[in-house]
């Protein structure tokens, strides 16, 4: 065969197997295709997958339960089997296959590796090297020139298990239990450890489900010097316990290292007055130095400015280049941010079925915040900004429960909005209230500010503009920019019930 390679076909849970996997077959000289390493960048994610199937020797599919139901994964197969190639199924766990598996792979010999995958490794390469006509090239010991089950366990990472369990945690939105597995690894500078943790520690109400214990290791580490326990204990005191100066400190000692994450933390203390003058100018710098180190977060976080305009003049189509970018990188929320623009025509032409086919993409991915996107985009035509018939609004409605069955905030805070507005369910603003303040508790930044304003406003609970406040500052803290200007409001009506925020001055 002229292109001697194997196609490594698994789900993002299943990563870690998938890269042990990739490593033993390179090591007996078998070269291989995984994502997102060999992604070509300036090419489409699903362009390099096409043609990665189609010029490899032989797929080799990493099966389990979380394969079984990736639709990513079914594609890889259908298109491997169209294109009439080898198919060797690594079953890992015992699962039984999905019609569309069974369709394909009932009459494929399979590899049984559990319980224990490892020990199933040698004999994978033996038959992948026999189905391509490769000879092993066993790597020279002093001992043995064969490789033994010993060597196969000891050349797989150290903390695989770890991250296979946070994997699988955290397609199930456990993120305090996923976290407490990171930690160690990701202190120990192993990378995919690190982007795991930054993939809980950029989304704020993700953070409110973590256990504030677990940082005492955390603090240790950072104060004798750990770059990445710098950057975890800046997020913590931002998020968690909320002391601006201790994040500015820990920040500052981050960036000093010469750490991309930590310019992006110190770019946006001056962002949002954290601490220090607040300063767009220094912000930018501090953020394109991050950028151009190709730090994927602060890709993101550009992205989403261009996008938003927060710091800088609206550009969408430059914003729709970095998150293709940070796609084929693969940051989970890029898929569902560029899911909206698709949906909302933001920048692109309107296209509700790439939108859909990215949302669930990000949900495949374990951003389980697309629950609350999707939702939307069978709640309101962005178009026209009218509502969508009764049997799409239901669906909206399903995949809001969908959504809160996992924990996610913000499908608490919308399905508030549909009983505040009557969209799909029964209009009752008490019942409108009491999801926000669910939402609120599970960390949703918004809803901070409609509580704010029901209680404002006297909309499904008694006026109280002592409540009013405290939660405009509770939010104005997080900080959402909508509290600030309501607390301006309020200031000019002359309520002031407690200090205002360090930052409000500025904001305001």
């Amino acid at each position: 065969m002229e292109n001697k390679y194997v196609f490594i076909s698994y789900s993002s849970a299943n990563k870690g197997i998938a890269d042990a996997t990739c490593h033993i077959l390179e090591e007996c000289g078998i070269p291989c295709w995984i994502a997102p390493r060999n992604i070509i960048p300036g090419k489409t994610w699903a362009g390099n997958i096409v043609q990665a199937i189609r010029d490899c020797s032989l797929m080799v599919l990493i099966y389990s339960e979380d394969s079984n139901s990736s639709s990513q994964v079914a594609n890889e197969v259908d298109k491997a089997f169209s294109h009439g190639k080898i198919i060797i199924p690594f079953m890992v766990d015992s699962t039984p296959m999905n019609d569309d598996f069974d369709y394909y792979l009932s009459r494929k010999h399979w590899l049984v590796a559990y319980p224990d995958y490892k020990k199933m490794l040698m004999p994978l390469v033996e038959a992948v090297a026999t189905n391509i006509g490769i000879e092993i090239q066993r790597p020279q010991s002093k001992v043995s020139n064969s490789i033994s089950r010993k060597e196969v366990t000891a050349a797989i990472p150290q903390y695989e298990v770890a991250i296979e369990t946070a994997r699988k945690l955290l397609l199930n939105y456990e993120h305090d239990t996923a976290f407490a597995e990171l930690i160690r690894p990701a202190l120990d500078d192993y990378k995919e450890a690190q982007f795991l943790v930054r993939t809980i520690l950029t989304t704020y109400s993700r953070m409110q489900r973590l256990n504030a214990f677990r940082f005492k290791y955390v603090k240790e580490k950072a104060d004798s010097g750990n770059a990445f326990a710098q950057y975890m204990m800046c997020r913590y005191y931002t998020h968690i316990e909320r002391n601006e100066g201790e994040a500015y400190r820990y920040a500052n000692l981050c960036a000093a290292q010469g750490k991309s994450y930590g310019y992006l933390e110190l770019s946006m203390a001056y962002e949002f007055a954290t601490s220090v003058e607040r300063s767009y100018l220094r912000a930018h710098e501090l953020l394109d130095k991050a950028v151009n180190m190709d730090d994927p977060f602060a890709m993101m976080r550009l992205a989403k400015d261009n996008l938003y305009g927060w710091t800088r003049k609206r550009n969408p189509k430059r914003a729709f280049m970095l998150l293709k970018q940070c796609m084929e990188i693969g940051i989970p929320e890029s898929f569902e941010v560029m899911g909206n623009m698709y949906n909302e025509g933001d920048g692109v032409e309107c296209d509700r079925k790439r939108a859909l086919e990215l949302y669930q993409r990000a949900l495949d991915e374990g951003y389980l915040e697309a629950y609350n996107s999707m939702a939307w985009y069978y709640l309101v035509n962005m178009e026209t900004f009218q509502y969508r018939d009764d049997a799409e609004i239901q669906q909206g409605i399903s995949l809001l429960r969908k959504g809160i069955e996992y924990g996610v905030a913000m499908c608490l805070s919308t399905l508030a909005y549909c009983h505040q507005e009557g969209i799909g369910v029964l209009k009752k603003t008490e019942q409108a209230f009491r999801w926000y303040k669910k939402a609120a508790e599970a960390g949703d930044p918004g809803s901070y500010f409609n509580i704010g304003c029901m209680y404002y406003y006297g909309n499904g609970c008694q006026e109280n503009n002592a409540e009013a406040w405290k939660w405009f500052i509770r939010g104005s803290q997080i900080p959402f920019g909508s509290c600030f200007y309501q607390l301006g409001l309020m200031c000019q009506e002359g309520y002031i019930f407690r200090s205002i925020p360090v930052h409000f001055p500025a904001a305001y």
